[in-house]
C-alpha cells in the first residue's frame, strides 16, 4: 500500500473474536459515511442473521454518537468479528461526486488495499443492500482467471446509447457490472495494480467518470476479468419489494431509499423494514424530506397509498419550494 492512502488511515480499531484463527471468516466489507450508519446497521443484520463465520470490516469517516455501539452491539450478538478503520476521506474529495454520493464510495480502493496483506478474498457490499439467504456458495466460488464475481448493471443494459457511454469512458469489456457487491480476488487486484490506476484515472479526467465514477473506472480496468454472477447476488428493488425466492442480495440502488420516510413499498412490510425492525436500528425513525424533490416523492408515495388529502398536502409543499428555489 503507497504511503499516500496508508496515511489515510487514521485508526483501526477490532472488536470481538481476537485471537480465533482467521481461516474460518469470510470477509465482508462496507464503507460508508457518517450519514450512512442506519442503513450499515440493518445491512450488517441482514447479512449475519443468515450467514456464520463472517468477519466485517467497516470503512467509515466518523460515526455520530451511538451509532458505533449499536454495530458493536450487533456483532456480538452474532459472535462474529468487527474492524473498524477510520478514514481521513480529504484525499478522496478532489474526485467527481454526484447527486446524493458521498466520497466514502471510493474507500473501497483503499479497504482492497488495507485488506490484501489479511485476505486473499473480500465480499465488497454497499450499505443499501439487504441479504436474504446464505452466501456460502458466492464465497466458494471458483472464479478461474478471472480477478472480480459481479452482476450485470441492469442500467447499463437498459441504456440504449450504452455502445456510446462505453466509448466515451474507454470500457472495452464483455460487459458492465454493478460495482455496488463485488468478490474480489486481492491478489489479482494488486497484480493488477488497481487501486495506483483507479485513482491515477480519476485524477487525470474527473469529468471523464462523473456519471458512475468509482464504477466506470472500475468497470475499464477489470475489462474481460469479471465472472458473471447470477442476478441472485444483486438484485435491483422493485416498487412491489417482492423477490424470487432464491434472492441472495437485494440491492436498493434505486431512489428513494428504504430508509427515507418517502420510500414507497407495496409490500405490507419491505425487506429493508423486516431487518430494521429485529435489528438495533429499530428505534431509528424514518428520515423525513428535506429537498423539493423529496417532497414530490412523498406526494407519489400517498397517491400510490391513495390517500388524496396528503398527497395534495405534500404537492403543494412540493410546489412552493420549487418556487422558492
Amino acid at each position: 500500500m503507497s504511503i499516500i492512502l496508508e496515511n489515510m488511515i487514521s485508526c483501526e480499531e477490532q472488536i470481538g473474536c481476537k485471537g480465533e484463527s482467521r481461516d474460518n471468516h469470510y470477509d465482508v466489507v462496507f464503507t460508508v459515511d457518517k450519514s450512512f450508519t442506519l442503513p450499515l446497521g440493518v445491512a450488517v443484520t441482514s447479512v449475519l442473521m443468515h450467514n456464520e463465520n463472517i468477519h466485517i470490516y467497516v470503512f467509515i469517516d466518523e460515526f455520530n454518537p451511538g451509532e458505533k455501539e449499536r454495530l458493536i452491539s450487533t456483532v456480538e450478538k452474532f459472535s462474529v468479528p468487527l474492524t473498524i478503520y477510520y478514514v481521513d476521506a480529504s484525499g478522496f474529495k478532489k474526485f467527481p461526486i454526484r447527486g446524493d454520493w458521498s466520497v466514502a464510495v471510493y474507500f473501497r480502493f483503499l479497504a482492497a488495499d488495507v485488506l490484501m496483506a489479511r485476505c486473499s478474498r473480500m465480499l465488497y457490499v454497499d450499505a443499501d443492500v439487504i441479504c436474504q439467504g446464505s452466501l456460502d456458495d458466492l464465497f466458494q466460488m471458483d472464479l478461474g482467471e478471472k480477478a472480480i464475481a459481479a452482476v450485470p448493471d441492469p442500467t447499463y443494459l437498459q441504456n440504449k446509447d450504452r455502445d456510446e457511454y462505453s466509448r466515451r469512458i474507454g470500457h472495452s469489456g464483455d460487459g458492465y457490472f454493478n460495482a455496488g457487491i463485488m468478490l474480489l480476488d486481492l491478489q489479482k487486484w494488486q497484480d493488477m495494480n488497481i487501486t495506483e490506476n483507479a485513482m491515477k484515472m480519476l485524477d487525470d479526467d474527473p469529468e471523464k467518470y462523473v456519471h458512475a465514477q468509482d464504477q466506470d473506472v472500475l468497470n475499464v480496468l477489470f475489462a474481460n476479468k469479471v465472472y458473471w454472477l447470477p442476478v441472485k447476488y444483486n438484485t435491483r428493488n422493485n416498487p412491489a419489494d417482492t423477490y424470487p425466492a432464491d434472492t441472495a442480495l437485494i440491492h436498493y440502488s434505486g431512489s428513494p431509499k428504504p430508509w427515507k420516510e418517502f420510500y414507497y413499498s407495496a409490500a405490507s412490510c419491505s425487506p429493508f423494514a423486516e431487518v430494521k425492525e429485529q435489528s438495533f436500528w429499530t428505534d431509528e425513525q424514518m428520515q423525513p424530506p428535506v429537498k423539493p424533490i423529496e417532497y414530490r416523492f412523498m406526494s407519489r408515495k400517498y397517491a400510490r397509498l391513495g390517500n388524496y388529502g396528503k398527497w395534495l398536502i405534500w404537492q403543494i409543499k412540493y410546489i412552493a419550494q420549487k418556487i422558492k428555489n
